[in-house]
């Protein structure tokens, strides 16, 4: 899962909403990113073009 965001919150927030969705649409989806929980998740501060 890539979440693209400016600030760490911003990507929290998102990951939350998606995970929200996920738990709709399919459950065990949703089990699964929350059973890998916050490792599995990064914030690359990379190249900003524009």
């Amino acid at each position: 899962m890539m979440i693209h965001a400016d600030v760490v919150a911003q990507a929290q927030e998102r990951r939350k909403a998606f995970c929200r969705k996920w738990r709709l649409k399919c459950r065990a989806v949703a089990d699964n990113l929350e059973e890998a929980g916050t490792p599995s998740f990064c914030v690359n501060r990379g190249i900003r073009r524009g």
